[in-house]
């Protein structure tokens, strides 16, 4: 009688091994799962943030480039248009860009108004953070001083810790967007 009543005490040292050994192979997809996902999200983070404020300073300097009468930059990190035409057919006598790569950001002056384009609360993750221009001739192809150019490249280039390189760049053109058809008191924007 007693046979059928015995009970098997506790648990075997060799099975608890292998549970053990079950939970951390688990716990270790999960950790690799869950970081690959937090990465991808970082990353997307990064190329939608950048890519929507480039997208905003894109637009701003490709109208002011398109109008200018004429342009200068005496440093890399600060292109400078002279009589820039606007929309109402007024005109400013000098629009600034500034390029900072320690700040992470471009500033647009004009005038005593100043606009700032941050990159730097989506780029923390980057280690590499830098703004290149460079100045073209009519055919796009040649580097000339930036009085000359009619065609002006501006590349963000962006790098994370993990080795994930983005790159962000416009082309803009030195040709008015304004209609010379139409007299000068009521000009209109052609995109």
């Amino acid at each position: 009688m007693s046979r059928f009543f015995k009970t098997k005490q506790g648990v075997s040292l060799a099975e608890m091994v292998i549970a053990a050994a079950v939970v951390m192979i688990m716990l270790a997809a999960v950790f690799q799962l869950y970081s690959y996902y937090q990465r991808e999200e970082a990353a997307v983070t990064l190329r939608t943030g950048c890519s929507a404020r480039f997208k905003l300073i894109e637009e701003r300097l490709r109208r002011d480039l398109a109008s200018a009468g004429s342009l200068q930059s005496d440093n890399p990190n600060v292109l400078r248009l002279f009589d820039v035409l606007q929309e109402d057919g007024s005109s400013i006598e000098q629009i600034s860009y500034e390029f900072s790569d320690q700040k992470r950001e471009v500033i647009r002056i004009s005038g005593a108004d100043a606009k700032h384009y941050s990159f730097a609360d989506i780029t923390r993750s980057c280690h590499v953070f830098n703004f290149s221009t460079n100045y073209l001739d009519a055919a796009g192809n040649q580097a000339v001083a930036p009085e000359k150019a009619v065609f002006v490249t501006l590349a963000l280039v962006t790098a994370s810790t993990d080795g994930q390189k983005q790159t962000f760049s416009l082309r803009a053109a030195r040709r008015s967007k304004f209609s010379e058809s139409v007299p000068s008191s009521s000009l209109i924007w052609k995109d």
